[in-house]
C-alpha cells in the first residue's frame, strides 16, 4: 500500500499503462525488511523500522484490548482511533530521523546497466542503527 505495488492480483492498468501487478516479490535473503527499487533507473534502497522505541501512551493498551475483545462501546472505538493517530504522528513527526526506529540503507549494484529485476548487492558500509 505505501508504494501502490503488488503481487499477482494487481491492479493491470489502463490501456498498456500504469499496471502494478507483479511489482511486489517475497525475498527472504534481503538485509532488512523491505526493498524499494525504482523501475526507471534500478536504483534501490533497503529500509527497517524498530516501531518498539516509540513512546505509547497510557491508554494505548487497555484501550486496543477492549476493541479486540469486542467489548468497546462506539466511543471507545473512537478514542482508540485517536490514541493511534497520535501515536503514528509521534512516529513520522518526532521520531522520523532517530537512526535506532527507522534505517535507510543504499543498495549497490554489480553494475550500472544491471537490470532493475537482477539481484542487487547491499553496500558493506556500516548500518545506521546506533546499536549496530
Amino acid at each position: 500500500m505505501l508504494t501502490g505495488a503488488a503481487g499477482g492480483s494487481g491492479f493491470k492498468g489502463i490501456a498498456g499503462r500504469f499496471s502494478r501487478v507483479g511489482l511486489q516479490r517475497y525475498a527472504p535473503d534481503i538485509p532488512l525488511s523491505l526493498r524499494f527499487t525504482r523501475l526507471d533507473n534500478g536504483h534501490a534502497v533497503d529500509a527497517a523500522a524498530d516501531l518498539t522505541l516509540a513512546r505509547k501512551g497510557a491508554d494505548q493498551v487497555p484501550s486496543l484490548e477492549r476493541c479486540v475483545r469486542s467489548a468497546a462501546e462506539p466511543d471507545s472505538i473512537g478514542e482508540l482511533g485517536r490514541i493511534w493517530q497520535a501515536h503514528v504522528a509521534h512516529l513520522l513527526l518526532d521520531m522520523h530521523d532517530d537512526p535506532g526506529v527507522f534505517v535507510i540503507r543504499h543498495v549497490w549494484r554489480r553494475s550500472l546497466s544491471a537490470s532493475p529485476r537482477e539481484p542487487v548487492l547491499a553496500e558493506p558500509a556500516a548500518d545506521r542503527r546506533a546499536d549496530a
